[in-house]
């Protein structure tokens, strides 16, 4: 069958074709032989998505990568974890702190640390394959509780009265809870590195990276995902199970990474940004592993808070397209002429 990549995945208008959604999004239809897959999850890069389809051919997996992602999750599945066990807890997952401390404008000096691959640390500190309900005296678990005193010491993450958490969080912030249903967990190994070092071994720096930030999605997939077959014009939907379901890992990555963050967070940080905090003064222990941070960029300028997830060297600019958004520092500004305009024009505050 004849691959294709697309920027814009338009369904057909016409003809009998079959196609592949998850939540809103179409991510895959096949029409007269030929597949067409979006291209979204390579950053609109042809060549990038071509190579890697080069590669995993070379490799003999079978079918086509949809993302970067794929390359893992074809080599390891994971445990399979009980349909029940997966929809109780993803009911209350969820992601990263994005938490503000000072809004407003934000006098220098200020500096900009991002935590090293901080979903692969989270998932080379180990992880459990055995599970069954909770036990009273079992060490490691995961647990739906209900807070009995809202904590003062903790993201803002865990202050709801009914929450998801993880033994470790209740130690390590001091949680007052009563458990109202809970997981346990066992035989904690180490499953993740090889897969990981297999694949750092054939594959680019550029595909190793998102990888290691995104290898752990499919755990966590909430949203439903269709198989839908038109023929004549006419529809049939068919739900499809994920076969690669894991919350209970996908909490216990997420909820260390949280954990990892918090420990910088100290009286002069302004934002927490998911794996990055801004700060008003230098990060003592620093370094290039996993897991550790790095200074990322120090700035001379003051910057404008403006939420939790959205942020700016001042001046403020009037297009939303050139905030500095959640961890998007990194990411490319549509133009980098306009951020160093920001940078060497005279401070104003025209939101």
């Amino acid at each position: 069958m004849e691959l294709k990549f697309t920027n814009n995945l338009i369904l057909p208008k016409t003809g009998n074709f079959r196609y592949w959604k998850y939540a809103n999004n179409v991510t895959t239809y096949i029409q007269n032989n030929i597949c067409f897959k979006s291209l979204d999850n390579w950053d609109g890069d042809i060549e990038w998505a071509n190579s890697a389809v080069e590669l995993w051919h070379k490799l003999e997996f079978k079918g086509n990568p949809s993302c970067p992602a794929s390359f893992f999750h074809e080599l390891y599945r994971g445990p399979k974890i009980n349909w029940s066990i997966n929809s109780t807890l993803s009911a209350y997952f969820h992601g990263a702190v994005q938490q503000v401390f000072e809004l407003g404008l934000i006098q220098p000096p200020l500096y900009y640390y991002d935590m090293k691959s901080a979903y692969l640390w989270g998932g080379l500190k180990g992880l459990p394959l055995n599970f069954r309900y909770y036990a009273y005296g079992d060490k490691n678990f995961i647990a739906i509780v209900e807070l009995l005193k809202i904590p003062d010491n903790a993201p803002n993450c865990f202050r709801r009265k009914i929450q998801v958490v993880t033994n470790e969080d209740i130690e390590y912030y001091n949680l007052e809870v009563k458990i109202l249903w809970a997981v346990s967990c066992f035989n904690f190994d180490y499953p993740i590195a090889p897969i990981m070092e297999r694949l750092n071994n054939v594959l680019d720096e550029r595909t190793m990276k998102r990888i290691t930030q995104s290898y752990w999605g499919r755990w966590a997939a909430k949203a439903p995902f269709f198989m839908v077959n038109v023929k004549e014009g006419k529809a049939k939907y068919t739900q499809l199970k994920s076969i690669f379901a894991n919350f209970i890992w996908a909490i216990i990555i997420i909820h260390r990474v949280i954990r990892r963050v918090w420990e910088v967070k100290q009286l002069d940080t302004v934002l927490i940004l998911t794996d990055a905090v801004l700060k008003k003064s230098r990060l003592l222990s620093v370094g290039n592993l996993p897991g550790m941070f790095r200074l990322k960029d120090s700035f001379d300028k003051p910057v404008y808070v403006r939420s939790p997830g959205l942020w700016s060297i001042a001046p403020v600019p009037n297009d939303r397209a050139y905030w500095l958004k959640h961890s998007g520092y990194a990411r490319e500004i549509r133009e980098q002429s306009i951020l160093n305009d920001f940078n060497n024009a005279e401070i104003s505050l025209n939101s």
